[in-house]
């Protein structure tokens, strides 16, 4: 999930880093995957943890929010993106599968091979789906002007965030004996805790809004302050119940996503270093994962509060370089192979235009 040079600006592409960061951060502590949670000892370790976890749990909508920003400004869509991003999706898993495989022992098969090869998962699905549709959700706010943008996203936000978020909570407590879900706005069952795309649309939304009316750099004081608040909130909420704080589409992580937004977008800066950094996101997004066998966090996370700090920061900025190194060699193998067949996939126009295409981009 890129931009062109052209039009990178180093402020976001911090932010890029940022996010896919907080995914590691958020793999490192999640019990099914990192475990760090499971292995934390102590109060302060077990607030540090917390801690963590309340300032890097917006980084998937963060990554939808960007994605708004910057595709909210044309309807032009490319389909060899998509080609490409489900390629490498592709290619990464069957390599992760084959060599876990040889480490673990175990056999490797041909249907094992194939159902890696299609097993995308819930982020690059929904991405891939919002961003095909997203010139429709633009020439909608195309027709609105600011203060029919903000009711629009108001009562979006409302209807797929707060009632869900309300539901979740008392489910949760058991309230009246009833099953709240009922209520939910996004399925009879419930929100998934996010995991949806309509989670992904209200982002995207959130995204495009703050690209096309917020341009008040002088707030961005009042902005750091209402994150501060908010991540403050988020941890509160963490240790009243757990389960339902830390959800995608809880008010107070899309919000967090929102005000990290408004505050990088206004860095403005240009760094080649940091721009090409964040090129590598999506290939750690794959991959990051596959380097937890190797950073013992059993052994670290069960120790002192500094000493978790300290391992979690190593090992997320390490990994992120190794990543990074992956995605150069990569796009060595495979730029020619882009360069080939894009020009061809293109060639399916996808662009909507619309009586306002382009004014957004000259604004911002």
């Amino acid at each position: 999930m890129s931009v062109s040079k052209q039009t990178r600006r180093s402020g976001i592409e911090l932010l890029r880093i940022y996010a896919i960061m907080s995914v590691i951060i958020l793999h490192y502590f999640n019990g099914g995957i990192g475990g760090g949670t499971n292995y934390v000892r102590g109060t302060v370790s077990n607030f540090t943890a917390r801690l963590f976890l309340s300032l890097a749990f917006c980084a998937v909508d963060l990554f939808v929010m960007i994605s708004g920003y910057f595709l909210g400004a044309s309807s032009k869509r490319s389909f060899s993106k998509i080609v490409f991003l489900l390629l490498e999706a592709s290619i990464m898993r069957v390599a992760l599968y084959i060599i876990n495989a040889v480490i673990d022992s175990e056999p490797i098969t041909a249907a094992g091979i194939f159902r890696t090869a299609l097993s995308y998962g819930y982020f690059i699905v929904f991405y891939s789906v919002i961003y095909l549709i997203s010139p429709l959700i633009n020439a909608g706010f195309d027709r609105l002007d600011e203060k029919n943008s903000k009711k629009a996203i108001s009562i979006l936000f409302v209807l797929f965030a707060i009632i869900p978020a309300v539901a979740a909570v008392l489910s949760s407590y058991n309230v009246l004996g009833s099953n709240w879900t009922d209520i939910s706005t996004i399925t009879k069952e419930g929100s998934f805790e996010g995991f949806s795309v309509v989670n992904f649309f209200l982002c995207y939304t959130i995204g495009a809004y703050i690209r096309r009316w917020h341009n008040d750099e002088k707030k961005r004081v009042k902005v750091l302050a209402l994150l501060f608040l908010n991540t403050a909130a988020l941890l509160v909420w963490g240790y009243i119940d757990r389960e339902s704080a830390y959800t995608y589409d809880n008010p107070l992580v899309i919000l967090e996503a929102a005000f990290l937004l408004l505050f990088f977008k206004d860095l403005k800066f240009k760094n080649k270093v940091v721009n090409e950094l964040a090129s590598s996101g999506f290939t750690c997004y794959l991959i990051h994962v596959f380097f937890f066998r190797y950073i013992a966090i059993e052994k670290y996370a069960s120790k002192s509060w500094y000493v978790l700090i300290v391992h979690v920061i190593i090992c997320t900025v390490g990994i992120y370089l190794v990543c990074y190194a992956i995605h150069k060699v990569y796009g060595l193998c495979t730029g020619w192979l882009v360069k080939l067949l894009s020009p061809s996939i293109d060639k399916i126009n996808l662009t909507i235009r619309t009586k306002n295409d382009g004014q957004i981009e000259k604004q911002g």
